[in-house]
């Protein structure tokens, strides 16, 4: 469901998902950053040749052909490879995103596959005529989920994984179902002493720090991986693949989102499952292992 500025899903177990959408005013910052960077690695090339010519003369017309080749080349990689390039590593991201906390995801939240990346940076020649994005940016502009032609071809939007201060408790991006690429781990007998929840609740952690550097139910690392060995039998397959995926991007998650994800999540699922009261993180990770109703 779209609203203005904000797209909302809701998974079978009925936990709501919800994502702030990135306005074209934010985008164009983007946009403006990304190029900037390309305008001075373009130069960058450029005075690498100047001095190269510099350093002799070249009267060997095969050699000034292949310096020429080359540089079409490189300028090509540059104009149309960089944002391809950044948003396959950096997952949906460029610089100039990250900057403004901007992410590119499919339609329904989930992480932007390369064939998608691929699909709206290949429309983006069009989204850039006749000039700095004229069309793609009127097209955003119009579009109620503010979308370019490339979004519209490959099925993304893009979103802003700022939680606004007067929305606390809502996923944003950071709701990223990484392991429903798994497949439904077998039923496991519940883990004593040494299992997630112990390690979510005791571990040093490594996901943003807390008021003072403390960071409360903190994640050791690998505990995703743990999490996802230790099932509950009465979760269905849904519900331990928003678990993992919360323990999958929890370390990435600066402090406030993520006690706001873990606390959104723990409450649609005690619902369900009732529990002890605990923190929510360590709720999760009890949940997931069965052990959610020990104190």
């Amino acid at each position: 469901m779209a609203q203005i500025g904000r797209l909302t899903l809701e998974t079978p177990e009925q936990v709501e998902v919800s994502f702030d959408l990135a306005g074209p005013g934010s985008r164009f910052c983007a946009v403006l950053i990304d190029m900037l960077i390309m305008g001075l690695l373009l130069f960058g090339m450029i005075a690498v040749f100047i001095i190269l010519a510099m350093a002799g003369p070249i009267e060997d017309p095969t050699g000034v052909g292949w310096m020429m080749a080359v540089a079409i080349v490189l300028f090509a990689l540059i104009a149309f490879g960089y944002h391809l390039f950044f948003e396959l590593v950096m997952r949906g991201r460029t610089p100039g995103k990250k900057m403004f906390r901007l992410r590119v995801v499919r339609d329904n939240g989930t992480p932007a596959g390369a064939m998608e990346i691929l699909i709206r940076n290949l429309v983006r020649i069009v989204d850039s005529l006749p000039s700095f994005y004229v069309l793609g940016g009127l097209v955003a502009w119009l579009h109620p989920m503010h979308k370019r032609l490339g979004d519209i071809a490959a099925g993304t939007v893009v979103i802003n994984e700022q939680a606004p201060e007067d929305v606390p408790a809502s996923f944003h991006s950071a709701w990223r179902p990484a392991a429903a690429k798994m497949p439904p781990a077998a039923p496991a007998p519940p883990a004593t002493g040494a299992g997630v929840a112990d390690a979510v609740a005791s571990g040093p952690g490594t996901g943003g720090a807390g008021p003072g550097g403390a960071s409360p139910g903190g994640l050791v690392s690998g505990s995703a991986q743990a999490a996802s060995g230790m099932v509950n039998p009465a979760l269905s397959a849904e519900e331990r693949r928003i678990i993992t995926s919360f323990f999958e991007r929890a370390a990435d998650l600066e402090y406030d989102r993520r006690t706001s994800l873990a606390a959104q999540i723990a409450t649609s699922l005690r619902r369900r499952h009732g529990g002890a009261a605990m923190d929510p993180e360590r709720y999760l990770g009890r949940l997931l292992e069965g052990t959610h109703h020990e104190p």
